[in-house]
């Protein structure tokens, strides 16, 4: 209802689209192996009762979740550390290529291209075009 008053003709405010930039992040997938080490840059190693480990994560460290099982994930951009259950991963983050990162720079660049993107966007170009002769 909110939203379908602001579209109203009449209003005095414009709206414009945008594209939020994108970013890239590292990420490792918290397993029983590594969930110890995952557990010292997060908060504190403990099991359930059934003997399952998870971490119970300090919040002034991560703060988006509260604890952390195994099959969860855990990024990194710089000094930014946040972990996700797999769902939640997968809705979010897809696996870097090559084209993802070259549009990643694109978009952070303001639109201009580098070495890194014009590349990349060449080579699709081209791609694109011998599949068009192709066809």
């Amino acid at each position: 209802m909110f939203a379908e008053s602001l579209r109203k003709k009449g209003t005095k405010m414009e709206f414009n689209e945008y594209v939020r930039k994108p970013f890239l992040v590292e990420a490792v997938e918290v397993t029983e192996e590594n969930i110890g080490e995952v557990a010292k840059y997060v908060g504190e190693l403990r099991e359930k009762d059934d003997g399952t480990p998870f971490i119970y994560v300090d919040r002034r460290l991560v703060p988006n979740i509260f604890r952390v099982y195994p099959g969860f994930f855990m990024t990194r951009m710089g000094d930014h550390i946040r972990c996700y259950s797999r769902k939640v991963f997968n809705e979010q983050f897809s696996e870097s290529s090559p084209e993802i990162v070259a549009w990643v720079d694109f978009m952070q660049n303001g639109g201009v291209e580098n070495s890194r993107t014009k590349n990349v966007f060449d080579e699709n170009e081209n791609d694109q075009s011998n599949m068009i002769s192709k066809i």
